[in-house]
């Protein structure tokens, strides 16, 4: 299985989804980043080594891949993996068992292989950067993850998921919602995710515009309407906001856009969302 998307987009969440929902959901899950790992570890991190196989490796280890037994292994950032273990991964993938470094004895390998990345496999591929044979084994279901900004209405529903992860509401004034809204998470989920618990951490009753961080105060437009928010969700705020600019623009799509600060599409989505058409 081969995850992609920008960073931040939530690649891991998708990935322990996966896990979750298969055969084996109570086996271990372990990740590991490629990009992390010390090119001199590497090998032995991901393939297991036998006591003074390698520098500073004093004593045996597993390695990854036997590490998640029956489960999920996910190789973040799989494009960071220098060629020859690449190589040594496919063998891996293709025969189903693991030679640790510097063993002549191989063990078998009954994990799920997710990968994930953020790069175009098929570039790195004509540029010699990464194998075909191996993208063309991880690409047997691919899943593209898309960036927030194109999925701005989501954005209500995954703040109010991230506040009760902190145990907190989040309120918004109309303001601070539509640039909440607006606002192009170039970090995409996990920035969205960093703003909530910032805004939670500050235990206001209502979040103003002025206590959102400077890149989200720049969002685009706003809303006139001033709706009582007390005790409502992010969703009933966000219905009755979109609702409110539909019947101050007489239905005009494109001014109640404008008006919302919003692009048509988005409005479009909130549109159908809330059973306003």
């Amino acid at each position: 299985v081969l995850i992609v998307g920008e960073s931040g987009t939530g690649k891991q969440s998708v990935a322990r989804e996966l896990h979750r929902r298969g055969d084996r959901p109570q086996a271990p899950f372990v990740s590991e980043s490629c990009a992390a790992l010390e090119d001199e570890r590497m090998e032995g991190a991901l393939f297991g080594h036998v006591a003074g196989a390698q520098p500073g490796a004093e004593h045996a280890r597993e390695g990854l891949l036997r590490q998640a037994g029956r489960g999920t292994l996910v190789l973040d950032e799989v494009a960071e993996l220098p060629l020859r273990l690449q190589a040594k991964l496919l063998r891996v993938l293709q025969e189903g068992e693991v030679r640790p470094v510097g063993s002549d004895e191989t063990f078998p390998v009954e994990c799920r292989v997710l990968a994930t990345t953020r790069h175009d496999l098929r570039s790195l591929v004509a540029e010699g950067r990464f194998r075909e044979d191996l993208y063309y084994r991880l690409d047997v279901l691919r899943i593209d993850v898309p960036p927030l900004r194109l999925r701005l209405e989501d954005v209500p529903i995954l703040a109010e998921h991230f506040a009760s992860q902190e145990g907190r509401p989040l309120r918004l004034t109309p303001r601070a919602l539509h640039l909440l809204v607006s606002y192009s998470w170039p970090g995409n989920v996990r920035e969205l995710r960093n703003e909530v618990r910032r805004l939670c951490a500050l235990d206001a009753r209502e979040i103003s515009a002025q206590q959102l961080s400077p890149e989200v105060r720049a969002g685009r437009g706003v809303s006139k309407a001033t709706g009582n928010l007390a005790g409502k969700t992010l969703a009933e705020v966000e219905r009755e906001l979109v609702q409110s600019a539909l019947e101050a623009t007489d239905g005009n799509k494109a001014q109640a856009a404008r008006q919302l600060g919003v692009p048509r599409s988005t409005l479009y989505s909130l549109i159908k969302r809330h059973g306003l058409d």
